[in-house]
């Protein structure tokens, strides 16, 4: 991905079945949190959550892997 295409993301990128769900992630002071829609699911570290989960501060250059079906989403801190 270009830096133009950054400037435009995600408008510029084909997400295909992640369109919807990029939409339900945002992140603020309080850390990451995801809204999931009633039949999605999502597992961290074993454990299945479902509806709203807040990942918290999440401390720089650490992650947590979520795994929504096939796909391992990596949530993490990185800085310069």
């Amino acid at each position: 991905m270009t830096v133009q295409d950054q400037a435009t993301w995600p408008e510029a990128v084909d997400l295909g079945e992640f369109t919807a769900a990029w939409r339900a992630w945002q992140t603020g002071p309080d850390g990451v949190l995801v809204r999931l829609a009633g039949d999605e699911e999502l597992v961290i570290d074993g454990a299945v959550v479902r509806g709203r989960h807040s990942f918290g501060v999440i401390p720089e250059r650490d992650a947590v892997n979520a795994i929504w079906g096939d796909v391992v989403i990596e949530v993490a801190r990185r800085g310069g």
